[in-house]
C-alpha cells in the first residue's frame, strides 16, 4: 500500500522524469529498445557550432532599426507642472503602446538575450551594431555613453544627432551661456570619438546660429566635427540650418563638410550610389511619359504663288488673304478624325488658270 502510494500513477513505467540542474527544466527519457535511444529530447548544442555560423543566426534574427533615445521621463514634466500649479488639475501621461515589444512573442529578438551568458555576450555586440541610436539633445547622447554597456558601444556603427547652437546673446553678461553650450558640444564630440570606436556613419541636423560666420570648413564651428571624424568615416549626411543663408548655399557647404569627413573609399561609393538612384529615376519618369502610337504629319499644298498674289478670290467671289497655314491630310492616318480646316479659320485658295 505504501510502495503503491509512492508511485506516480500518471505517467507510465516505461518514462521517468530526470533531474539534471536545478536551473534547467526536466527532460523526458526513454529506455533503448522502446521509443529510441535515451535523451532524444536533448536541445540543440548552438555553442557548439563555429562562430561564424552563430554569427549568421544572430544577423538574420536581429533586424536594423532606428531607436529614438530620450533624456528625460514623460511624468517629469508632470511632477514640475504639479509643483508650480499645486492647485490645478493636471492629466498623466499615458503610453499610446507596448515599448520595446514586438506583436510576434516567438519572434522577439530580445529573447536571445534572455537565453543565457553566453548568448547573451554574443547577441548583445550584434544588436548594437544593427541599431542606429537617434538623439536629439546633447543631455541624452551623454545619458545613453554613461548608461549603456562598454561592449556593446564599442559596436555601434552609425548613429543620428541633432544639435542646435547657441547664438550670440544681445547682452554681454549672458555670453557664459553661450560659452557654456559650445563646450558642452565640444566634449561631447570628444567622447563620442573616444567612446564609439567602431562608428562608421553618421546622420547629423546642424543648426547654427552664431553671427557674423562664413560657411567655410575651417570656421570654429566646425572643429568638433574635425573630433568625431577621427581618421575618417565611411557615411557622413550631415544638414545645415542657419537663418542668413539659403539653403542653395548651405547644401554645398553642407556637401564640402561631407567630403572632409568622409574616407576615399567612402566618397566614392557614395557618388555610385547617388549616380545609379539618378538613372532609376530618370527611368521612371520616362515611363510615366505617355508616347504617341500614331503621327500626324501636316504639309502645306503646293500652290501657284505668282497667281494667288495677282487673284486671290474667295467662295464669295471677294479677295481673299492667301493663309500660309494651308494644310491637307496626308495618307495613312485612316485612324484619326476627319478635321474642319475652315472652323479653324484656314482657307484654300483656288486660283484661275
Amino acid at each position: 500500500m505504501c510502495e503503491h502510494s509512492r508511485g506516480s500513477s500518471s505517467r507510465s513505467p516505461a518514462q521517468t522524469i530526470k533531474y539534471t540542474d536545478r536551473h534547467q527544466s526536466p527532460r523526458t527519457t526513454s529506455p533503448v529498445g522502446h521509443d529510441g535511444p535515451a535523451d532524444t529530447l536533448l536541445g540543440f548544442p548552438f555553442l557548439s557550432i563555429p562562430g561564424e555560423l552563430r554569427n549568421k543566426v544572430y544577423d538574420l534574427v536581429i533586424p536594423s532599426s532606428h531607436v529614438l533615445v530620450i533624456a528625460d521621463h514623460p511624468q517629469r514634466d508632470l511632477h514640475k507642472r504639479r509643483k508650480l500649479h499645486p492647485s490645478a488639475k493636471l492629466s498623466r501621461y499615458r503610453l499610446s503602446g507596448r515599448i520595446l515589444s514586438i506583436d510576434d512573442e516567438e519572434a522577439d529578438p530580445l529573447g536571445l538575450i534572455r537565453s543565457c551568458r553566453a548568448i547573451s555576450e554574443e547577441a548583445t555586440k550584434i544588436f548594437y551594431s544593427k541599431t542606429t541610436p537617434c538623439f536629439e539633445s546633447l543631455a541624452a547622447i551623454n545619458k545613453f555613453l554613461n548608461g549603456a554597456a562598454a561592449a556593446g558601444l564599442k559596436c555601434i556603427r552609425s548613429i543620428s544627432l541633432s544639435f542646435a547652437g547657441y547664438g550670440e546673446p544681445r547682452l554681454t553678461k549672458n555670453k557664459h551661456w553661450k560659452d557654456k553650450k559650445d563646450l558642452k558640444w565640444q566634449r561631447t564630440c570628444s567622447r563620442i570619438a573616444t567612446t564609439l570606436v567602431g562608428l562608421q556613419s553618421l546622420n547629423l541636423d546642424l543648426r547654427l546660429a552664431t553671427w557674423p560666420t562664413t560657411l567655410g570648413n575651417n570656421e570654429d564651428w566646425t572643429q568638433p566635427l574635425m573630433v568625431v571624424k577621427g581618421n575618417g568615416l565611411h557615411l557622413v549626411r550631415l544638414t545645415l540650418r542657419h537663418h542668413m543663408f539659403n539653403d542653395t548655399r548651405l547644401a554645398l557647404a553642407a556637401r564640402r563638410l561631407e567630403n572632409e569627413m568622409m574616407t576615399p573609399e567612402g566618397r566614392e561609393e557614395r557618388d555610385v550610389r547617388e549616380a545609379l538612384q539618378a538613372i532609376e529615376e530618370m527611368e521612371i519618369r520616362a515611363l510615366q511619359i505617355p508616347k504617341a502610337k500614331k503621327v500626324l504629319v501636316i504639309k502645306q499644298p503646293v500652290l501657284d504663288t505668282a497667281r494667288s498674289k495677282r487673284h486671290p478670290i474667295n467662295s464669295k467671289g471677294a479677295p481673299a488673304v492667301v493663309s500660309s497655314k494651308a494644310a491637307y491630310r496626308t495618307k495613312g492616318l485612316a485612324g484619326y478624325e476627319r478635321i474642319d480646316l475652315r472652323a479653324v479659320g484656314i482657307t484654300f485658295v483656288q486660283c484661275a488658270k
